[in-house]
């Protein structure tokens, strides 16, 4: 039979591996089927045989459009090739739509996952001032450790209001925009001045 000191971390590391895959379950059965094509595409469009691929079919379009018209026939395409233009043109919409839509949903994820992030170092910080706070009652109470006072540790036990946390972090970011913002207006509006003078 095992001892409650080696199956309970074990047991607290299954329950938080089997959250985690909970949640990145959660998060794949969300994802539409139009969606998965997309992030299809978008696996297809990060390799380098797809760019070698592209390279070849233009210079074998041009290449064939010129030949022909090196041999007196008609040119599916002649210079300056305007099918040519109009398909990469397309092809570069499509992948510029396919990349947004893609980079948009990772953002989304980024951000939940910044957001979990908080929860999380929230919770470690409650836990650790706990600990901090059965420390110093252990070092206060133990006929053999000396007893002095420690401002860092006393200022260590104090529990911080989550909710309090995050507002006066939203505060703090907040007025960092802000101020980044006026402080980028003026300097661009001398910067033109000065290149105009």
């Amino acid at each position: 039979m095992t001892s409650p000191t080696t199956s309970s971390p074990h047991a607290a590391v299954e329950q938080n591996v089997d959250a985690i895959v909970a949640l990145a379950l959660a998060e794949e059965q969300s994802v539409t089927r139009h969606q998965r094509a997309i992030e299809k595409m978008v696996s297809v469009l990060a390799l380098p045989a797809f760019l070698f691929c592209m390279l070849g079919l233009t210079v074998a379009w041009v290449g064939l459009n010129v030949g022909l018209g090196a041999l007196g026939k008609v040119p599916l395409d002649p210079p300056p090739f305007g099918w040519l233009q109009s398909g990469i043109s397309v092809v570069a919409l499509v992948i510029t739509s396919v990349v947004v839509i893609t980079q948009h949903r990772q953002g989304k994820l980024a951000a939940r996952n910044a957001q979990l992030d908080l929860h999380v170092n929230l919770l470690v910080d409650q836990k650790v001032t706990k600990i901090i706070q059965l420390l110093e009652e252990l070092r206060t109470d133990s006929p053999h450790l000396k007893d002095r006072k420690d401002e860092v540790a006393e200022e260590l036990q104090i529990a911080h209001d989550p909710a309090l946390v995050v507002s006066r972090l939203a505060e703090k970011l907040t007025d960092m925009m802000v101020g980044d913002l006026s402080q980028a207006g003026p300097s661009s509006e001398n910067e033109s001045i000065a290149r105009t003078q």
